[in-house]
């Protein structure tokens, strides 16, 4: 029997060795897996954020260049109203009907920007909206007959740059989301890990 003892010792760390190495290869492929899924899965949410921003991008563009239209044609528009006997509320009409036209097409790719984030973008969204609200504010503000009207109109180019800076500032969070590249494990991993300590 004690012959047989060198054998039986080698048959069994044998089977030991087999059993850890299936152990980590299956665990090691598990991992593998996952972490090519996150990868995939931050690919694929880059891909919708860049559509996504883009579109905001360009709807933001188009959205300010009506506001800016809006003023352009206000003198045009108020000659025409004095010279058929228009009423003022015809022109806050007219203007209502700008700003709708304006805030039309942005809302659905704000909202869309907002949703796929991260934070930084969500604070740039917000930037972007508020500085469109207070544009279009002071245009409704200028149509109100019942409120002082500012003929020399000293606060747009002022509205006008907070809203170019809210541009940028959305540019700028959106350059920096999608020029960082996937990894293996993702920010939900480290983040994970941050709330585990």
């Amino acid at each position: 029997m004690s012959d047989q003892w060198p054998v039986i010792l080698t048959a069994a760390l044998g089977v030991a060795g087999t059993v850890v190495v299936a152990y980590t290869g299956v665990h090691g492929n598990r991992r593998q897996t996952t972490d090519q899924a996150a990868v995939e899965h931050e690919q694929w949410l880059r891909g919708q954020r860049q559509e996504a921003y883009v579109a905001l991008l360009d709807a933001w563009d188009t959205a300010v260049s009506k506001l800016e239209r809006t003023v352009d044609l206000w003198p045009e528009r108020e000659e025409w109203l004095d010279s058929q006997g228009g009423e003022p509320y015809e022109m806050a009409i007219t203007v209502e009907e700008d700003l709708v036209d304006a805030r039309r097409g942005l809302s659905k790719p704000l909202d869309r920007a907002a949703i796929l984030g991260p934070a930084s973008v969500d604070a740039a969204v917000i930037a972007m909206d508020n500085a469109f609200d207070a544009a279009s504010g002071y245009l409704n503000h200028q149509t109100n007959p019942d409120e002082p009207f500012e003929r020399d109109w000293h606060s747009w180019p002022a509205l006008m740059t907070l809203a170019h800076q809210a541009r940028r500032q959305f540019t700028e969070a959106s350059k920096l989301v999608l020029r960082t590249p996937p990894r293996p494990g993702g920010p939900w991993r480290v983040a994970l890990r941050r709330t585990a300590r």
